[in-house]
């Protein structure tokens, strides 16, 4: 029979539905602060893409966690759990190459090139 409470604390939430809608980690700048040496859009849009697949990946986890620590009924219903864990490492690897560093410096010398003219 699997056990129905622990003593161990659970982890914080980040739960995405707590930001304000349209929100950025990175506000656009504007006036003389957005120089040359500014962080390209197109970066920003990247990075914040990643972090909100990241935090997808990270609430995935919190449920298996969760799923794993409390149980369920042993009569056959249970989850998969390797299923779980399988899909956020592919999560979690399409993230990593799309943050790449070689990806992620095309994405600035594009927007550098259109902001040249």
């Amino acid at each position: 029979m699997a056990k129905k409470h622990s003593s161990k604390a659970r982890p914080a939430g980040r739960h995405p539905a707590s930001r304000e809608p349209g929100s950025t980690a990175v506000p656009p700048q504007t006036g003389p602060a957005a120089d040359s040496n500014a962080v390209p859009s197109p970066l920003v849009a990247a990075i914040e893409n990643e972090r909100r697949n990241l935090e997808k990946a990270e609430s995935t986890l919190g449920c298996l966690v969760v799923a794993l620590e409390y149980g369920y009924d042993g009569e056959g219903n249970d989850p998969d759990y390797a299923d779980v864990a399988r899909t956020v490492r592919t999560m979690l690897a399409a993230s990593i190459e799309r943050l790449d560093a070689t990806r992620l410096a095309r994405l600035t010398s594009n927007a550098m090139e259109v902001a040249r003219g």
